[in-house]
């Protein structure tokens, strides 16, 4: 399955990792294929790492860079492949693109992340991920 990843508020919220951060990267990187899905790989750049290296340890790191980045321009949509199977972690998307999910049937592949009132919900999609 493919996974799209954004980072701020989804990984890292307040400039600490999420709870289970390593352990959900640990797993996802080595059972399904990860992209980067956030506004530090747009219209082509890569700052993903020069922005990670502020937040997370060389051992998170080094797992952060097996992931792909996904270029967009305008809507985090454009890159997404609905031909395959995927979940999207996010914890803010546009009305566009809430749209394009529902043109999709894709809508439950989005999970919204609030860290503020669930500090546990990376190990929660963890545990659903296992089960894929």
């Amino acid at each position: 399955m493919n996974l799209y990843l954004d980072i701020d508020g989804v990984l890292v919220k307040d400039g600490k990792p999420a709870n289970g951060l390593r352990e959900f990267l640990e797993f996802a990187t080595e059972h399904h294929n990860c992209y980067w899905l956030t506004t530090h790989c747009r219209s082509g750049g890569n700052r993903v790492n020069e922005h990670l290296k502020n937040f997370l340890s060389s051992e998170i790191l080094n797992l952060t860079r097996k992931i792909q980045p996904r270029d967009w321009i305008t809507f985090k949509t454009e890159a997404i492949d609905f031909k395959k199977s995927f979940l999207w972690l996010d914890y803010c998307i546009f009305d566009y693109e809430k749209d394009v999910l529902l043109k999709n049937s894709a809508m439950s592949n989005l999970q919204v992340i609030d860290l503020v009132s669930k500090p546990n919900q990376l190990l929660e999609i963890l545990e659903m991920l296992k089960k894929y």
